[in-house]
């Protein structure tokens, strides 16, 4: 009956479980069985990091990367021989530098989404012309690794102006680097949405007319992206370099109180 599924299946406010609750369980050795006690990450059994892994396998495969990375160069173990950090080739024997691929290109890996491999801020701390909320490292000495959040009254607009022509045509935008914003609420500087938000959040032909239901979804995972406008990210798709000409500007109109925060991602480690 409902009642019962949904004290076996739906977790409700404050209950921290993580699963659902192990009394469901008949105690009977039916194959009909369908859940099983073992599963529950608060019994007796042993668990690991991965049993209670809640977002995207391949967040855990960044964190390796960045932690091989760390400890080779630790140990002075760099080598001029290695594809640059979070590439790789398609096969042994390759030699040259425009053999290492993204990870998310590597067919035989089926990895869906790109791995993001530095994320920096894109905004002049000198030429803001508002106040940030709050923020994470030092704009002054770092300006690259500096987080200000800032704070969106309803009402308000934010104009955010972005002039990139002194990129190299061979850095492109999509394929090397993307923009993220980020809204909610309230909004901490340190955090980072999950590794498949972006792909929750994109739109297809498919999905349009479930808009809604899509946002709503990728909400309760957490996700505090922003998608960029279509006809933006339909430049970066076609490939248009400059994307938008190198001279763009994105307008923030706030429909109600929140916090936000704009970063610039690297997805490609040959230009890191």
């Amino acid at each position: 009956d409902v009642p019962s599924m949904l004290r076996c299946f739906f977790i409700g406010p404050g209950d921290q479980r993580g699963y659902p609750d192990p009394g469901c369980i008949t105690t009977s050795s039916s194959p009909r069985d369908c859940l099983d006690r073992s599963m529950d990450l608060f019994g007796p059994f042993q668990r690991d990091d991965f049993d209670r892994m809640a977002g995207h396998y391949l967040q855990y495969v960044q964190a390796a990367l960045d932690s091989e990375m760390r400890a080779q160069h630790a140990a002075g173990e760099a080598t001029i021989s290695r594809c640059p950090f979070g590439t790789m080739t398609q096969s042994d024997g390759k030699s040259e530098l425009k053999d290492c691929e993204k990870r998310s290109q590597i067919t035989y890996l089926d990895e869906k989404f790109d791995v993001t491999l530095d994320r920096v801020n894109p905004l002049h701390p000198l030429l803001l012309a508002v106040n940030w909320t709050n923020t994470r490292g030092n704009g002054s000495t770092r300006e690259e690794d500096f987080r200000p959040v800032f704070k969106a009254v309803a009402g308000s607009m934010h104009l955010i102006t972005f002039d990139i022509r002194h990129l190299s045509p061979m850095v492109r935008y999509g394929e090397h680097w993307r923009l993220k914003f980020y809204i909610n609420n309230t909004l901490d500087a340190s955090f980072n949405d999950t590794i498949d938000c972006g792909e929750l959040l994109k739109r297809t032909a498919e999905n349009a007319d479930r808009r809604p239901s899509i946002v709503d979804e990728a909400q309760k995972s957490l996700c505090m992206e922003e998608p960029l406008p279509p006809a933006f990210e339909q430049e970066a798709i076609e490939g248009r370099q400059p994307v938008a000409g190198g001279v763009f500007a994105f307008l923030l109109h706030a429909f109600a109180d929140c916090e936000w925060r704009l970063e610039a991602q690297i997805i490609h480690g040959s230009f890191l």
